[in-house]
């Protein structure tokens, strides 16, 4: 029994250690060894971690207000990683979280002690990227901006807007209109022999224009993002969906910051034959037709297809390496 408690402490504090890493070389990396001669400049004078604000002996030698503000964030994350480690260790001592987990955890707890955010969320995937190629970025200057309230603005089937105020690090408030994006999702199908399906369309925005995307359109209210794109699929070129053999989510964009606008989730799909196809199935739509077209093709069609919805599903495509291979054939 010691030894499992050993072994979970042992685990837990190179959690600690790691979660640790994860906020100082990113988030701090550029005050760490201030923050080292401080801490042992209020150990040696005995004065209490937690009451370093406006103490005279500090700013005497040299760590200023607004350091000490930088340092008490500091101090904060860290005694919030003890706490979320300590936690998990009296509750799940076998257990284990993911390090991207620790960090929402982190964040989350800072936000709910303090008044508001002190540092705007760094997601765990960007710190993760930041760590694994040793970049160092000082983001400890970076400070969230405060959602005041929000008010609608315009009701709109499509595109409902809302005006924010908003209020900066600085002190000034502004008011922000932006869109509340509907949700889309695209899919590019692979059929069995290899061909893609690819959508030739004139839209609202654009009425006198052709595009090129992949199958897709807008999720509806208490549809998950799957049950849209296989819809999608199903509506826009007539498929049945009995023929598909695989759906694998690649992945979904963030919304646009200062506008909100909507977020497309990407899907891959494989399955059936030109048999599968039934025009009966089809919207009763005139102004898009599907195209068969070989995997060759694709990359060079979304690009000149001049449709964002159509252009952003190439770097998830990247991503994956069976996919990578069969639209770009140098990658081989």
């Amino acid at each position: 029994m010691n030894d499992k408690l050993s072994e979970s402490q042992s685990g837990s504090n190179q959690q600690k250690n790691e979660l640790e890493s994860f906020f100082l070389r990113t988030v701090f990396q550029s005050h760490i060894e201030k923050f080292k001669d401080c801490e042992a400049f209020l150990t040696k004078n005995n004065i209490p971690m937690n009451e370093w604000r406006n103490n005279s002996k500090l700013k005497s030698v040299g760590f200023d207000s607004d350091f000490m503000e930088l340092f008490g964030v500091y101090y904060m994350y860290r005694s919030a990683i003890e706490r979320i480690i300590s936690q998990k260790l009296l509750t799940s001592p076998e257990g284990e979280s993911s390090l991207a987990d620790l960090v929402d955890e982190t964040y989350a707890l800072v936000n709910a002690i303090t008044e508001a955010p002190k540092l705007p969320y760094i997601s765990p995937e960007i710190l993760s990227v930041l760590n694994k190629y040793d970049i160092e970025v000082d983001l400890s200057g970076l400070r969230p901006i405060q959602l005041m309230k929000e008010e609608p603005y315009r009701p709109s089937k499509y595109f409902p807007m809302a005006t924010q105020t908003l209020h900066f690090p600085s002190g000034e408030e502004l008011e922000w209109d932006i869109i509340k994006g509907i949700d889309s999702v695209f899919t590019l199908h692979e059929l069995d022999d290899g061909r893609f399906v690819l959508i030739f369309a004139v839209k609202a925005g654009r009425p006198n224009e052709c595009i090129v995307e992949t199958p897709g359109g807008r999720i509806d209210k208490g549809e998950s993002a799957q049950k849209a794109a296989l819809r999608e699929v199903r509506e826009e070129t007539g498929l049945s969906l009995n023929a598909i053999q695989e759906v694998r989510e690649l992945g979904a964009t963030g919304k646009e910051p200062d506008r909100q606008a909507t977020r497309f989730t990407y899907f891959y799909t494989r399955g059936g034959t030109v048999a599968d196809f039934d025009a009966q199935k089809l919207e009763a739509e005139e102004t898009m037709v599907k195209a068969i077209v070989p995997p060759e093709a694709v990359f060079e069609l979304l690009m000149a297809g001049n449709s964002l919805a159509g252009q952003g599903i190439i770097p998830f495509l990247l991503q994956h390496e069976d996919l990578r291979k069969k639209i770009f054939p140098e990658e081989k």
